[in-house]
């Protein structure tokens, strides 16, 4: 099955004076909770190989969990939407369930213009209040990090 993208999502309305307006709608972002986001851009979840929706780390199984450590000598490139078309293709001509996490096309590649990638931001809850910030309140906090930096009175 391929998809094909929608065109020309526009309105022409004529003033008093008949004169021809046009609008354009275009879908800048989608923001959602993060198993619909997976669901919509039809990517593998964040707890599955290459479940980051940004960059194409494949992550570490850990238990339950999936975590994506970044190092200096353990980094990977991030995503783009030429690239996640690329691997839209690839799934699309192969027996392959996946390539990269990329199950297949995603609706919102219908969009014109939309940016498949970047056009799905972190949602505010799971990524600032209960990731960078807890991860950056735990570097500060922790007396290994603190390098004399703080006094503990």
């Amino acid at each position: 099955m391929r998809v094909s993208p929608v065109h020309n999502i526009e309105r022409h309305t004529n003033n008093q004076h008949g004169v021809v307006h046009s609008s354009n709608v275009f879908a800048a972002i989608c923001v959602c909770d993060a198993v619909p986001r997976a669901m919509l851009q039809n990517f593998k979840q964040f707890n599955g190989r290459h479940g980051c929706g940004y960059c194409t780390h494949p992550g570490d199984g850990r238990g339950h969990a999936r975590v994506y450590p970044i190092t200096p000598a353990n980094t990977f490139d991030e995503r783009t939407h030429q690239e996640t078309m690329q691997h839209v293709e690839t799934v699309l001509d192969s027996t392959e369930d996946s390539v990269c996490g990329v199950k297949g096309p995603s609706p919102l590649i219908l969009l014109p213009g939309f940016d498949i990638v970047k056009g799905v931001p972190p949602e505010y809850m799971h990524s600032v209040c209960l990731g960078v910030t807890k991860q950056m309140t735990g570097l500060w906090c922790d007396g290994q990090n603190n390098r004399g930096r703080t006094s503990h009175t």
